[in-house]
C-alpha cells in the first residue's frame, strides 16, 4: 500500500487512469437537488433563461 502524503516516492507502476467522467467533489445529493427543484419551482425561477415574446415584438414594430 502507497503513502499518498509521501511525495518522494517514485511510481514504478503508474496507475492507469480511471475511466469516465471525473468527479467534482461538489455532487449534490438526491434531497438537495429535489429541494433546489421545488425552490425553483416556488419561486419561479426559470434558470436564468429570457422568454421572449415575438407577438409583442412585432405589435411595437408594426405601430
Amino acid at each position: 500500500m502507497q503513502d499518498l502524503s509521501d511525495k518522494n516516492i517514485v511510481e514504478i507502476f503508474p496507475l492507469p487512469k480511471k475511466r469516465g467522467r471525473s468527479s467534482t467533489r461538489q455532487a449534490k445529493s438526491s434531497a438537495e437537488r429535489q429541494a433546489a427543484y421545488r425552490f425553483r419551482k416556488h419561486h419561479g425561477s426559470d434558470g436564468g433563461q429570457v422568454a421572449i415574446n415575438h407577438g409583442n415584438i412585432e405589435q411595437q414594430t408594426c405601430s
